[in-house]
């Protein structure tokens, strides 16, 4: 049983996060990681100097910006591809916000949010199943799973039922309105994890719209909320 963790009310930053991340993981976890932060993935490679990453940008520019990166993080695989239900290629809509300028996703828009979720224009970039990928891969095995990735997360999730059955945490983002068009809701990914052994214990959010999500496998740890 590790320590009791106290999470701290009031923030909302991926350097918050993954901080309380650290706290359930082994020093050298294997993390897949989906949804491109810079500053955020240097604290990640930071907290676990140790550990295996496979991250997954099908944007070709954040693509390169990650691969610059690269040479720092030996024991960092990243890939050009989109995580989703189907391998091939798909449309990906890419947004120019000037509250976020890494918008972006296999989803649309609905009509209703393109004043923020701008889809600005469209690219073909290629996906692949998740599952199907860590089989190649050789990977039987994920301590943290991280995905930020414009409501595909659920998509994802649902992808990889051995993962998840050995996964110790998952981040996600997480909504509370369809801002997309077929993005997986809050309370749906709250009820699928909870099914497959790992409950919810913390939000950081935007209350009535979005924020992160942090579940971990039941009975991995006590955490003061």
């Amino acid at each position: 049983m590790a320590n009791a963790l106290e999470i701290r009310p009031g923030r909302y930053s991926e350097w918050e996060m993954l901080e309380v991340v650290a706290g359930l993981l082994p020093k050298n976890p294997v993390v897949i990681q989906a949804g491109y932060y810079p500053d955020s993935l240097q604290k990640m490679f930071h907290l676990w100097p140790a550990g295996r990453f496979h991250i997954f940008e099908p944007n070709p520019e954040h693509f390169q910006q990650l691969k610059k990166m690269q040479h720092y993080y030996p024991n960092a695989e990243i890939f050009p591809l989109a995580l989703a239900e189907m391998s091939g290629l798909a449309p990906f809509y890419v947004g120019t916000s000037l509250t976020n300028s890494r918008i972006g996703s296999l989803l649309p828009s609905k009509e209703e949010w393109k004043w923020h979720y701008t889809d600005t224009w469209k690219i073909m970039v290629e996906c692949r199943n998740l599952q199907e990928w860590a089989r190649a891969q050789g990977i039987q095995t994920v301590d943290f799973i991280w995905l930020d990735m414009g409501g595909m997360e659920l998509a994802v999730l649902k992808t990889i039922p051995h993962l998840i059955e050995h996964a110790k945490v998952v981040l996600l983002e997480t909504y509370e309105k369809e801002f997309r068009c077929g993005m997986g809701l809050f309370e749906d990914v709250v009820h699928f994890l909870d099914q497959r052994g790992l409950e919810l214990i913390h939000q950081w959010k935007v209350p009535g719209y979005q924020g992160y999500s942090l579940f971990m496998k039941q009975g991995l740890a006590e955490v003061i909320k």
